[in-house]
């Protein structure tokens, strides 16, 4: 084949892949059937009705409500639980996907669950509305119309105090079924320290307590050692890890605990003592890397409080054989 053959071949694929990308035409007729019934509220800023393909390349309506600073619950709870109806009216197969975008910023995504019950669409409303009064663009929610809701709030940079504050600030706002999960990057030391917690519910006193001892024991590190990641999961088990940056050169062979274990164990201690005061079994990890390899993770510690540490004969066996040993002594 000649070039000029090559190069219309190559032409005719990617116009072939992508017309791939592009909803049937039926579809496409149905969303701006629906687009046009839709209309914009007085309380939206804008309503948008897409199509497209979704990963297993089948048909997809999405409508997309940007709020003004005049919606209420009513407002958005009526046109939550029509839009099924009028979609269907408009030739849509099955309801929709639904996301509303709040004046502040915040995205909730609507989950149509078996059914569309009333009182849980206002709660969930109820909720969301509230969180991205008090959050903003940081939030990105999901809320079944049958009940129940989960967050993803991606706070950025921040204090060290950041994720726990935002807890404070919900505490008052979220329904006892709600998922979350809460991040922050801190700069204020010389190596980014990423921080989450996750929880299945709302964290209770002794859980947030918890994660004040895994923040509060970084300020035990010695100067050397640089946190990078705290993380505590309180989902179907208690999981918490920390990661740790120490002098470039440093090895997963040299980071022994002769050399480092009286400037490490004064903070991985307080943390494991506050795991051990938890009701229900939990593991905890710490990995460390040098300063100039930050890829290239070392597992130092690897303790489950229902489970004897495995005998590998290496340096991990030993500093988690030794946090065993001062978790069974508390």
């Amino acid at each position: 084949m000649t070039k000029r053959g090559l190069l219309v071949g190559a032409l005719v694929a990617v116009v072939a892949l992508g017309s791939g990308c592009f909803a049937s035409k039926e579809t496409r007729e149905s969303a701006k059937e629906l687009r046009d019934r839709l209309d914009t509220p007085s309380w939206a800023s804008s309503v948008t009705v897409e199509t497209g393909l979704d990963g297993r390349f089948e048909d997809f309506v999405q409508v997309t409500v940007r709020l003004d600073g005049s919606a209420t619950v009513d407002d958005v709870a009526g046109f939550v639980e029509a839009l099924p109806d009028v979609a269907e009216d408009a030739g849509v197969e099955g309801p929709p996907g639904l996301a509303l975008v709040a004046a502040a910023g915040a995205k909730l995504d609507v989950a149509w669950g078996a059914d569309v019950v009333d009182a849980e669409v206002r709660r969930g409303l109820t909720e969301w509305l509230g969180v991205a009064d008090a959050l903003g663009a940081a939030v990105a929610a999901t809320a079944q119309t049958d009940g129940g809701a989960s967050y993803v709030v991606t706070l950025g940079d921040g204090p060290r105090s950041a994720v726990r504050d935002a807890y404070d600030t919900v505490a008052s706002l979220t329904e006892p079924d709600t998922a979350w999960q809460v991040t922050s990057t801190s700069t204020s030391t010389s190596a980014p320290l990423s921080m989450e917690l996750s929880v299945a519910a709302p964290p209770t006193a002794d859980q947030l307590r918890v994660w004040d001892a895994l923040v509060g024991s970084l300020d035990l590190l010695p100067a050397e050692l640089s946190p990078s990641l705290l993380s505590l999961h309180l989902l179907d088990r208690t999981v918490a890890d920390l990661g740790l940056l120490a002098p470039a050169g440093t090895t997963g062979e040299s980071f022994t605990v002769a050399a480092w274990g009286r400037r490490v164990w004064p903070a991985v201690h307080p943390e494991l003592a506050a795991l051990h005061g938890l009701p229900d079994a939990w593991t905890y990890g710490a990995t460390v890397a040098a300063a100039d390899t930050t890829w290239d993770e070392n597992l130092f510690i690897s303790l489950l409080s229902d489970q004897e540490p495995n005998d590998n004969g290496d340096e991990t066996t030993r500093w988690s054989q030794a946090a065993a040993e001062y978790v069974h002594g508390l």
